[in-house]
């Protein structure tokens, strides 16, 4: 059997720096102790990023080459994928390295680096196994005139099937490295964040660089968990004589009592270490940060990773359709996409309520036009049951192909038109209920101090009610119902009566009232 051939339309003739190894979250001590330890991982940190960063480039140079000289076809599905792949890294690697410069200013914690890594690794597994697997390895190179109406081959010296097997190995090679540097080192960060947080550190939340994996910490850290903290200050007044807050038990013989607990025998007692999914879900509890900040962050995130796919693949009918066959839809499937995460990447730092709910508003009907469309075009088509072709500008494609590449634009648009949805009703009703804690400004506010569900307003200035925070005396009203805030009025006396069957009647009186 023949192997395919690739066509190709041509023009008629063919001083160094020393690293500092100080940190302000660690203990400045000589190069040669153990202390020194982050820096080394810093430094093998950048290392792997900039290996990645120099393959990355190589194979977006040989992409691009790729697609400035070869036709379009069956085969070369793997160049504009390739193009995607070394850009996303690209930007990755660079955000990466440039977090690890301002730390202070973009710093970036532990969890998001591994999230990017993870994407990089998925794409880069992608990217390797569709160039190991695919039929372009093996296909034979045919060059072709433009000014020639001879439809038989011409040679080209500047690009023969030998160098395109060069450089096709030589991007199959690079993207390989990059998945096995891109994995490693994944797996690296977070077998260290794990044992970090089998410890008791707050890793999830820190910088990689600035983070101490390798160096001793103390008491003071701030990478320290709370409970080892308090543990801490306990053992300190291990010395202190333990207070006696009852007497004796003498009646030794007496059983309706049981013999007071000491410290001795609550420390007797196996500590059980949780899990760390309770622990994060714990942590998630006790914390006074907003956990509607948390959920705009994931739920951001989810449609961010589902605009990256149908921007791939309105990428993909660009380079097969435009300019000229089904040119509407296909600058559509590109643009809004791009919007959306050029929108997310804006708003992910630093926002408000009403700057949210307006971008959630025109983002969510571009995404229900975007659905909508694509059913129009290929709703009720049955992919498998397909036979034909679909007419590309350079010849044809697999109508099946093309069917599937369309349904998932059709899947992934639904599904970030009801995530919007869903995200922009409950941001309505979360700054309504902001009214009934007093911030009728609340569209105003930042969006970190939005409370989500049952969990009490815990910015501005002012109390519940208007008013400015005090000491307010608060009436509970019983049956395990919330209480109620009394604002005393200067020179009034406040008079609670009883009221049989009901809540109590609260008045306020001039004068002082005497009992």
């Amino acid at each position: 059997m023949p192997a395919p051939n690739l066509n190709i339309f041509g023009s008629g003739s063919p001083r160094a720096r020393r690293l500092s190894t100080s940190s302000s979250l660690a203990p400045k001590r000589s190069c040669m102790s153990r202390s020194c330890m982050p820096s080394i991982f810093s430094a093998v940190r950048l290392g792997v990023y900039f290996g990645v960063l120099v393959c990355t480039v190589i194979c977006l140079a040989i992409a691009v080459h790729f697609e400035s000289v070869l036709e379009s076809s069956d085969l070369t599905h793997f160049v504009p994928f390739a193009i995607f792949v070394s850009v996303a890294s690209l930007l990755v690697i660079l955000a990466l390295l440039l977090s690890t410069v301002l730390k202070q200013r973009l710093p970036i914690s532990t969890r998001m680096e591994m999230a990017s890594l993870g994407l990089l690794a998925v794409l880069w597994l992608a990217l390797g196994s569709y160039l190991a697997v695919s039929e372009a390895a093996e296909a034979d190179v045919e060059c072709f005139s433009s000014d020639s109406t001879v439809a038989d081959p011409v040679e080209l010296p500047g690009f023969t099937t030998a160098i395109f097997h060069a450089q096709y190995r030589v991007l199959e090679a690079f993207s390989i490295f990059n998945l096995i540097l891109v994995w490693g080192f994944l797996l690296v960060i977070s077998f260290l964040a794990y044992r970090q947080h089998r410890k008791g550190y707050k890793v999830w939340l820190y910088p990689v660089p600035a983070y101490p994996w390798f160096g001793r910490r103390t008491g003071s850290s701030p990478y320290m968990h709370n409970s080892q903290s308090q543990s801490q200050s306990q053992s300190r007044n291990k010395g202190l004589p333990i207070p006696v807050t009852a007497k004796d038990n003498h009646r030794k013989g007496s059983t309706r009592r049981s013999p007071a607990k000491t410290v001795d025998a609550e420390k007797a007692k196996p500590e059980y270490r949780k899990s760390a999914f309770w622990v994060i879900l714990n942590d998630l509890a006790m914390s006074t940060v907003s956990h509607f900040v948390t959920v705009r962050r994931y739920t951001y995130a989810v449609v961010f990773v589902s605009a990256c796919v149908v921007l791939g693949l309105g990428a993909n009918f660009a380079n097969l359709f435009l300019p000229h066959i089904n040119r509407p839809f296909v600058v559509f499937a590109v643009v809004v996409p791009a919007f959306t995460l050029v929108t997310f990447l804006i708003i992910s730092q630093r926002s408000r309520p009403l700057v949210d709910l307006i971008l959630l508003f025109i983002l969510d009907v571009l995404w229900l036009a975007m659905g909508a469309w694509s059913t129009d075009i290929i709703g009720g088509v049955q992919c498998f049951g397909l036979t034909g072709t679909q007419p590309t500008k350079t010849g044809t494609m697999p109508a099946t192909t093309y069917c599937y590449e369309m349904k998932s634009i059709e899947a992934f648009s639904w599904a970030n038109f009801g995530i919007l949805t869903i995200a922009f009703v409950v941001l309505v009703i979360l700054i309504n209920r902001l009214a009934s804690y007093g911030q009728f400004g609340g569209w105003n506010t930042s969006i970190s101090e939005v409370p989500w569900f049952g969990q009490p307003y815990q910015g501005g200035q002012f109390g519940p009610y208007g008013g400015y925070g005090g000491n307010p005396q608060a009436m509970f009203a019983g049956n395990g119902q919330m209480p109620y805030v009394i604002q005393q009025a200067p020179g009034h006396s406040v008079v609670i009566q009883p009221n049989p069957g009901g809540m109590p009647t609260v008045a306020q009186v001039p004068g002082t009232i005497s009992g």
